[in-house]
């Protein structure tokens, strides 16, 4: 999963918003009614921060999570590759042997992703299981090395779609925040305009607290 760049954009930008605010009520925090607008707008800083070293864990975490899915299929494509090259020793791929092993040939069964590849391979170790089908040669060669290599991916596609998951609660989070700041931002505007007016400042003066566009 990757930031869409108008996401990441608006993201930093503001970020450097509540900065550019931040600094600008500092100079002044000696004011109580500007103080406590700066410890808003500072802890909202510090939100974002927190945030942003979550997201760049769970990225970390999402992509060793993809490394190991394609160790996992690397796997299962090799156990399957032995099998079926035990097996075409045994019969030909035109044969019903091969077939109920193979419902499609097992080199197109390999090309496919691991999660389309385990209900194949599940198969493959379902009819090891069958003395009716499987040699006991082909059974003590493969199917624990089989099942290994299954569990293996099982378990590393259970991991990429908790990693997945996670990160798309970060981003409801982030999307959260967005709306966070931004209120925080027009209310501290509108506060500062409310103190303005007590003080017969100029509305310049207010402006001076925000970025321009």
């Amino acid at each position: 999963m990757k930031w869409a760049f108008t996401g990441r954009h608006d993201w930093l930008r503001r970020r450097g918003d509540l900065i550019f605010v931040g600094a600008a009520l500092a100079t002044q925090s000696d004011d109580p009614r500007i103080h406590r607008l700066l410890a808003r707008i500072r802890a909202e800083l510090e939100e974002w921060q927190a945030i942003e070293t979550d997201g760049e864990d769970l990225r970390a975490m999402a992509t060793a999570a993809r490394a190991r899915v394609s160790i996992a299929d690397a796997a299962l494509d090799h156990r399957l590759h032995r099998f079926a090259t035990d097996l075409l020793e045994t019969c030909d791929a035109a044969s019903d042997t091969y077939q109920k092993f193979f419902p499609e040939p097992h080199e197109e069964i390999i090309a496919l992703g691991l999660a389309c590849e385990i209900p194949m391979a599940t198969l493959v170790l379902g009819r090891l299981a069958s003395k009716d089908h499987a040699a006991q040669t082909l059974r003590d060669a493969h199917a624990d090395a089989l099942r290994a290599a299954l569990q293996l991916g099982h378990v590393a596609l259970s991991d990429r779609a908790e990693a997945y998951a996670a990160l798309g609660r970060h981003q409801a989070r982030t999307e959260a925040w967005l709306t966070s700041c931004a209120a925080i931002l027009r209310t501290t505007r509108d506060a500062l305009a409310k103190l303005a007016e007590d003080r017969r400042l100029s509305p310049r003066w207010v402006d001076a607290f925000f970025p321009t566009e």
